[in-house]
């Protein structure tokens, strides 16, 4: 269980990130007339599903699609962006920079590029479900 504090971020420690599902809110791509034709770049959100008061957990990063050897695949390009401050285990929040680095590895440690690529080009807008 999580709350939403009155800054607005939600405090975790890393023991509760990691048990955390999250599901696909949205992923699109960024506008095409801001790059050039050879990089595709992107966004994805997904968020945790709301607790009785109305929390959730927020955590959206921009990709660039690449092609290896004919195929295509999704890297993360930017930090992950989110309402969540992680705190140590003595519930002392981290900061910000600190947060930004658990994050990306959390998000690394996903397999969100499948998913997010299948809904970038179908247009599918179901949830996508995805947990450690």
């Amino acid at each position: 269980m999580f709350l939403t504090s009155s800054d607005g971020y939600i405090r975790l420690t890393q023991e509760q990130l990691v048990r955390i599902e999250l599901v696909h809110l949205i992923s699109g791509f960024d506008d095409p007339n801001s790059s050039s034709d050879a990089i595709v770049t992107g966004y994805t959100e997904w968020v945790s599903v709301m607790n009785h008061d109305g929390s959730a957990i927020s955590v959206g990063w921009d990709w660039q699609l690449r092609r290896v050897g004919g195929v295509s695949n999704l890297a993360r390009i930017s930090s992950p962006r989110s309402n969540l401050m992680m705190q140590d285990n003595s519930i002392t929040d981290l900061g910000q920079f600190k947060s930004e680095i658990i994050l990306a590895t959390f998000v690394d440690a996903l397999h969100w590029q499948d998913n997010t690529l299948s809904h970038i080009m179908l247009g599918c807008t179901a949830p996508v479900h995805q947990s450690h």
